[in-house]
């Protein structure tokens, strides 16, 4: 009986084995699909991350957990405007980016303090000056601790509302500011009320003060399209003759041309007439009769000075033809081209 029961067992091992072989093979098979779980898993967590990545969230904690850099900067600038708290932008890796966030975050609060915060000194201007005009409250700029920083800060406050009140001037202390800022609040007042007793006030030195061009720019358009900014130049007109001249020939006054003497009173006063006289057809041949006559006077500056001024008010390009001098003759048509361009608009 014990040889059969060996043979029996003999028989019975191999499917013993085979068993093993079966069980081993579902481990292999279960480890497998833990793996594929685990991996799924970690996608799954990088996914949400990208996502969380890709809006702003509120927290502070938050940003500094987000994935992506520019993401992270972003929400970090938000939260710092949102919250009016500068020291997040501190969480911005990216200098410039960090300055960016503390400029808006100034503007957002009207706080010219976080301006200052900024260690860039251009940025720092750009931020105060910026924020001095946006509020509408020049007293801003003394937050600046450079003096000549802000006297430009003054003087753009003064540049940006259009010179409107002289007392915007008061603080600059660079003589040069000073006298751009004074003269042009003075060139805009007599401007505005049609009163010449104003330019008297003005820098009567030639080649000083402010450049007409700039006088002209504070002026609105529909009073500076009158005039020519290359004629008065042309006369090398001082700053207060330049503003006698303006006020003539703006409010078509012929008096106050009274008030200049020398080339740039008689181109005054052809000027006025000009636009003062009725809009007949003029040949050539008059205007170059009138120029002429007024050239008697006060020579080829003026003879030049006078065409243009026809040639302007009468929109007629025409009338540059007889100037010899060949730039001038350009001026005279450009002068022409952007009267044209104004009266369009």
């Amino acid at each position: 009986m014990q040889p059969q029961e060996n043979i029996n067992k003999a028989r019975k091992q191999p499917k013993k084995q085979e068993d093993r072989s079966d069980k081993s093979d579902g481990q292999e098979l279960h480890k497998s699909r833990n793996d594929y779980l685990r991996i799924g898993i970690l996608v799954g967590i990088i996914l949400v991350a990208a996502l969380a990545a890709a809006v702003y969230v509120d927290s502070p904690k938050s940003c500094s957990s987000v994935v992506f850099s520019t993401q992270r900067n972003s929400c970090f600038e938000a939260e710092a405007v949102s919250t009016g708290n500068p020291a997040m932008c501190y969480g911005i890796s990216s200098q410039p980016l960090q300055e960016s966030c503390l400029e808006n975050v100034a503007y957002a609060t009207k706080n010219a303090s976080v301006c200052t915060s900024i260690k860039n000194d251009s940025v720092a201007y750009s931020c105060t000056s910026g924020l001095s005009i946006s509020v509408g409250n020049e007293a801003i700029c003394s937050s600046l601790q450079n003096q000549s920083s802000r006297s430009e800060c003054l003087y753009s406050f003064a540049k940006a509302e259009n010179f409107s009140n002289i007392s915007y001037c008061s603080g600059i202390s660079n003589s040069t500011l000073y006298g751009h800022c004074t003269g042009s609040s003075t060139y805009v007042r007599a401007m505005e009320t049609g009163n010449p007793s104003y330019c008297s006030e003005m820098n009567t030195t030639p080649g000083k003060g402010v450049p007409i061009a700039d006088l002209l720019e504070s002026l609105p358009q529909s009073q500076s399209s009158k005039l020519s900014s290359s004629t008065i130049t042309l006369l090398n007109a001082s700053n207060a003759d330049a503003c006698y001249y303006s006020v003539a020939v703006a409010y078509a006054n012929l008096s106050i041309c009274g008030n200049i003497y020398g080339s740039i009173s008689t181109a005054c006063e052809y000027y006025v007439n000009s636009t003062t006289a009725p809009k007949l057809v003029l040949n050539l041949s008059t205007v170059i009769s009138r120029c002429n006559i007024a050239g008697i006077y006060g020579g080829s500056a003026t003879t030049n000075a006078c065409f243009i001024g026809f040639a302007v008010s009468y929109d007629n390009e025409s009338y540059c033809s007889p100037i010899t001098n060949a730039s001038t003759k350009s001026i005279c048509v450009s002068e022409v081209v952007k009267a044209q361009a104004n009266s369009s608009t």
